[in-house]
């Protein structure tokens, strides 16, 4: 499965999903998006929290999209119940 998503394994993947799940990950891919410091206390627009949202999920579940790696997944899981 590495080969196929440029070194990521299951547990890489799953965490990627897991971390795109946190609003605080949204709130600082949102402030790194419009070039705000860390620190910048303005109140974020729920429409631009959305984006960031969108964005992190569709990034963590990116190589999951390539029916070969998915195909990868479900031989690994096989293998481990034989």
């Amino acid at each position: 499965m590495r080969e196929l998503t440029g070194g990521l394994g299951v547990k890489d993947l799953s965490h990627r999903i897991v971390e795109a799940l946190d609003p605080d990950r949204h709130i600082e891919q949102d402030r790194a998006d419009l070039g705000l410091a860390p620190d910048d206390d303005r109140p974020i627009p729920d429409q631009a929290l959305a984006a960031a949202r969108e964005k992190l999920i569709q990034q963590a579940v990116k190589p999951l999209h390539d029916p070969k790696v998915r195909g990868a997944n479900q031989k690994q899981s096989l293998l481990r119940t034989v």
